[in-house]
């Protein structure tokens, strides 16, 4: 899969509302164990097979790590691709073979959702400790910064307490509502085309609009990182130096 297709999928993922748990590609093109590695999702497993003696080819799958799930089989010949992959809380093996031709039938009768992992952090109540220092006696302690900052540092102590949040995963800030729009707008005129493949105003539509998107995603995410980069301050002015 090109780094763009990647970059695609990412948005696609975005733009749906809720977690998704299987995703089935085929034709990645994946031609070495450091391509399938740069193609992660957060929170993801990626489990894939690629053909080494020619071009094209390459099926994969992502399996959200809220599925209890591992790799039984894998194998390439006559220029398919299989892959079986066992899903154990819902009791589902995905056995069928994935060919880079063929349909791919996949059916969930239930699935219960994931909720949000839970952690614990430790915060300041601010009313306390502002009625903790409001009782304190510091008109003595003008001079001793010793005193002084132990009454603090006890006052903070009591104020601490704990408190509980549900993590969110974490998002690709590049990936905006005009890409996300301009991906659904070029499918639509690839669809268009497909039933009138010898339409040139069709054909000049898409390819505008799939050069747009392109353009597009690419400039968001250079100026995403550049911040990101501009950010770290005196280190990425090391970086320049060397």
């Amino acid at each position: 899969m090109t780094p763009g297709k990647f970059d695609e999928l990412q948005c696609i993922l975005k733009a749906i509302p809720t977690t998704t748990h299987l995703i089935l590609l085929t034709e990645t093109w994946i031609q070495s164990e450091s391509d399938a590695k740069l193609q992660q999702l957060t929170g993801y497993t990626h489990y894939y097979n690629f053909r080494d003696d020619s071009r094209g080819g390459g099926v994969s799958i992502f399996i959200h790590n809220s599925l209890d799930h591992k790799l039984t089989e894998e194998k390439y010949t006559d220029g398919n691709h299989f892959l079986w992959i066992l899903l154990k809380k819902i009791s589902l093996n995905i056995e069928s073979a994935m060919s880079d031709h063929k349909h791919i039938y996949l059916e969930l009768i239930k699935r219960i959702p994931t909720n949000k992992e839970k952690i614990k952090y430790d915060a300041v109540d601010y009313d306390k400790l502002y009625k903790c220092i409001k009782e304190l006696d510091l008109k003595s302690e003008h001079h001793n910064y010793s005193n002084l900052e132990q009454n603090i540092k006890m006052c903070i102590k009591e104020s601490t307490i704990t408190k509980t949040k549900r993590v969110n995963l974490p998002k690709d800030d590049w990936i905006n509502k005009d890409i996300i729009a301009g991906i659904n707008t070029r499918n639509t005129y690839w669809r268009k085309l497909k039933k009138d493949p010898k339409n040139k105003n069709k054909l000049n539509d898409f390819i505008r609009e799939r050069n747009r998107v392109t353009i597009n995603i690419n400039k968001t995410k250079k100026t995403y990182y550049y911040g990101a980069f501009e950010k770290c301050g005196a280190f990425h002015l090391l970086w320049i130096r060397h």
